[in-house]
């Protein structure tokens, strides 16, 4: 049986969908992508026997609404940080919630966050997205 294929306005509403969850789980990267591929990439690249059941334009169409949900997630609802004696300190301008990093720079002891474990977490939380540790994995 033939599955009917999406239209371009499904996919925004997929990827937005998708991206909705992912800030409301406050996932991990790891997650996210399991719930990109489940919920867009595994249709997405879908192919009949000979070829791509999406034309080009509109995998890139959908890779651009990825990209653009990805950029909004990393401005809005993330923020990097430095973890320095169990205390997470954030390099951000915005308020927070968390000590800022600029306290090292103050009273030059900037040196020790070289070696500090450091990542992306989700603001006003210490739950990670993506940290130093899930980098040395890859």
């Amino acid at each position: 049986m033939k599955t009917q294929k999406r239209t371009l306005t499904q996919w925004e509403s997929a990827v937005s969908d998708a991206f909705c969850m992912i800030k409301t789980m406050r996932c991990t990267a790891p997650k996210e992508w399991e719930i990109l591929k489940s919920r867009v990439y595994d249709e997405l690249e879908s192919r009949t026997k000979t070829r791509a059941r999406y034309p080009a334009f509109t995998q890139g169409y959908v890779r651009g609404l990825i990209a653009a949900e990805k950029k909004a997630l990393y401005r809005e609802k993330l923020e990097f940080c430095y973890l320095v004696d169990g205390v997470l300190y954030t390099t951000s301008k915005a308020e927070t919630g968390k000590p800022k990093t600029e306290v090292f720079y103050a009273e030059n002891t900037g040196h020790l966050l070289t070696h500090a474990p450091n990542g992306h977490y989700w603001i006003g939380t210490d739950k990670p997205y993506f940290t130093d540790a899930e980098k040395q994995e890859t």
